[in-house]
């Protein structure tokens, strides 16, 4: 793999782990308020069935900012 698609690819994988990171750090914000629902369900709620972490992270900041 040439250097340079491998440091994109570093820099893809790292952004998505803090897109993962910041969405699953939201899904237990709200767990804690809503008692018996599984972190998951939230996940899926807050995200909108978004498959793709960073699309899902921004649509989660965009609607705090919005706030």
């Amino acid at each position: 793999m040439a250097p340079q698609k491998q440091q994109l690819d570093e820099r893809i994988k790292a952004v998505r782990i803090e897109a993962d990171a910041f969405i699953d750090k939201r899904a237990a914000e709200i767990a804690k308020t809503c008692p018996g629902v599984p972190v998951e369900t939230i996940r899926r709620s807050i995200t909108r069935g978004i498959s793709c972490a960073c699309a899902a992270a921004l649509l989660i900041a965009e609607q705090e900012n919005a706030a």
